[in-house]
C-alpha cells in the first residue's frame, strides 16, 4: 500500500471517532425544578380571558415561558407571574386582568 492510502484511511478513522457530541436541548428552569405541572397551572390564566385573544406562546417560548421561568424562578411564589402577566395584558388592551389573577390583585 502507499502511504497515501494509510492516510486516507487514517482520516476516515479519525472523522467518525471525533464527531460533534449529541446536544442535548438545555432544562428549562421549570424542568430543573420539576415544577412544570405546577408552573402549567400557574399560568394557565394566559389561555382565558382577558388575555385568550393574543398569541400567549407555549412551555418553551413567549408570555407562557416568560410567566413560567418567572413562577418556577421565585419557587412557587405565584406573585412573580404578575410582571409577566401585565406584559400580556397590555398587548391585549386588558385593563383589569388582575380581577382574574388573585395573586396580582394587590399589586399596583
Amino acid at each position: 500500500r502507499s502511504s497515501c492510502s494509510y492516510l486516507v484511511i487514517g482520516k476516515q478513522w479519525y472523522q467518525r471517532r471525533v464527531r460533534e457530541p449529541e446536544t442535548e436541548e438545555a432544562l428549562t428552569r421549570c424542568e430543573e425544578y420539576e415544577m412544570v405541572d405546577e408552573a402549567t397551572s400557574a399560568c394557565a390564566v394566559l389561555n382565558n380571558p382577558p388575555f385568550h385573544d393574543i398569541d400567549v406562546g407555549d412551555l418553551k417560548s413567549g408570555y407562557m415561558e416568560k410567566c413560567m421561568t418567572d413562577f418556577c424562578t421565585c419557587l412557587g411564589d405565584a406573585s412573580c407571574i404578575c410582571t409577566s402577566l401585565a406584559e400580556a395584558a397590555e398587548e391585549a388592551g386588558a385593563d383589569n386582568w388582575k380581577s382574574y389573577v388573585p395573586a396580582c390583585s394587590n399589586i399596583s
